[in-house]
């Protein structure tokens, strides 16, 4: 059974209104608690968050109300969650913090007076307990969180300007190239065939050290071969690359005798496996093809039938079209920041320019606030004669800058004073960019397209609560001075 916000679980445990912070410290850690303290003192916001939290948590794991053993309490998971994304650490960082940082475990509700029987977590158990949160629920609870900083800046009879761009977060890829696709298919098929092998007993693998020591061998001397110089280069590269290419098809067709055999096994663990290696052997013969007809045939490869990752098949090779700018294999992520720079919106981009998400953006931000957008600001990237048809109908003043030559009529528009005003303030989402990306949104190192959506959900949360303690904490400095 998993526990709610308890204000004061025992005569023992430091109470979280009592959270004592150190005096100007620049490090994120106490902006980020002194918003997650903010939420938990407030009594609806409490009451809310718990009720989502209640819903996706103890619903998914199907617990009894008043049964089971204890787990992990929702508030702690909540914690441990927005400082996970906030400090842009890892889970080792987080682990060594819940059970020695003092401010931490305070506002967790775990730290006691007494050091017997201490509360400790595993590393295993925070991983397990983080990960059951869904992104939905943390949508959700974001908006909670903008709701509340509203609360704290924003008068109720102020509108709300609000400026959106879009950025790229990578995945957990490294470069692609199509000999180092073809090692990541050889070696998966080896391990994978190794285990399918111990399983029936050892028969088969017995050399499996050999195969990938060769392969690695082969793949190494192509990666020379074709990145350097000198003579006779095509001539080198054509030759170790058809020995690579020849070792990896005689693996084929070892593969495929291991799942021919295995095949007959009826273990449930050991028919998931032979799944996983039909797929990596797809992937070994998908990757000989394209390695022969680049290399060997001289054909160019259309991109279309390219991969930029076999284990992280979503991810999208990004360029934003600009000078210098390094290339990006993930997804663009849109976010929409208001005057008070807050992320008041944010979505994960599959295959989608920038002008395609205009009105989805526009339709999002009327659902979230009715009648409170008054002027939305966005680069040249989203403009199409048609969205800012669609943007004037739902938002009163959109500032959208025409691609290309304008005529009489839009060059007045855009001279008009108010249009220069909220242009030149467009670039602060640049900043909140910048930001987000310290939270831990440059490089998504979770696998899996439903861990990137939440990943990047956990990173706006976390930016959220920084802002929110981000003032909390310029409040107390001043009342102090």
């Amino acid at each position: 059974m998993r526990t709610k916000f308890e204000k004061s679980p025992n005569l023992f445990t430091l109470p979280i209104s009592g959270a004592r912070f150190p005096k100007n410290c620049r490090d994120e850690a106490p902006k980020l608690l002194k918003g997650l303290q903010a939420i938990f003192e407030n009594e609806t916001l409490n009451k809310e968050i718990f009720n989502l939290l209640n819903r996706t948590i103890n619903s998914a794991r199907t617990e009894k109300v008043n049964s089971g053993r204890k787990g992990m309490g929702l508030w702690e998971i909540l914690v441990l969650a927005v400082m996970r994304q906030g400090l842009n650490c890892n889970y080792d960082k987080i682990h060594y913090l819940a059970n020695t940082d003092v401010v931490m475990r305070t506002i967790m509700g775990i730290e006691t007076l007494s050091h017997e029987n201490k509360k400790e977590y595993g590393l295993t158990t925070i991983k397990d307990n983080v990960s059951l949160l869904s992104t939905d629920t943390i949508i959700e609870i974001n908006n909670i969180v903008v709701s509340f900083g509203h609360s704290l800046l924003k008068k109720e009879e102020d509108a709300l300007h609000i400026k959106a761009d879009s950025f790229p977060v990578g995945a957990n890829v490294h470069f692609p190239t199509d000999l180092n696709l073809l090692w990541d298919s050889a070696r998966k098929c080896i391990d994978i065939s190794e285990w399918l092998a111990k399983k029936e007993g050892g028969a088969g693998w017995r050399k499996h050290n050999s195969w990938r020591r060769e392969i690695k061998k082969l793949f190494r001397n192509s990666s020379k071969a074709s990145s350097s110089g000198g003579k006779n280069k095509q001539e080198r590269l054509q030759g170790v690359v058809t020995s690579y290419l020849q070792l990896c098809k005689k693996l084929q067709k070892k593969v495929e005798n291991t799942v021919n055999n295995t095949k007959k096994l009826a273990i449930l663990s050991s028919v998931s496996k032979r799944i996983e290696l039909e797929y990596y052997l797809e992937m070994l013969i998908k990757h000989i093809d394209l390695v022969y007809r680049r290399i060997i045939k001289f054909e160019k490869i259309d991109s279309s039938e390219k991969l930029f990752s076999i284990f992280e098949t979503h991810a999208e090779w990004l360029t934003k079209g600009k000078k210098f700018t390094p290339v990006e294999i993930g997804h663009n992520v849109l976010i929409a920041t208001d005057q008070f720079n807050f992320i008041v919106h944010h979505q994960v981009a599959f295959k989608q320019a920038d002008a395609h998400l205009t009105k989805e953006l526009a339709m999002a931000l009327v659902e979230l606030f009715p009648s409170k957008v008054a002027t939305l600001s966005l680069d040249k990237g989203f403009y199409s004669k048609e969205n800012k048809e669609f943007v004037k109908q739902l938002i009163p003043f959109p500032v959208m800058p025409k691609k290309g030559k304008r005529n009489k009529e839009e060059t007045k528009e855009e001279r008009n004073p108010k249009f220069v005003k909220y242009r030149n303030a467009h670039s602060a989402v640049e900043s909140n960019i910048n930001q987000l990306e310290h939270n831990g949104l440059g490089r998504c190192p979770d696998r899996g397209i439903d861990a990137f959506k939440k990943y990047t959900a956990l990173s706006v949360l976390a930016y959220n609560f920084h802002k929110v303690g981000e003032h909390l904490q310029m409040l107390t400095n001043k009342k102090a001075a």
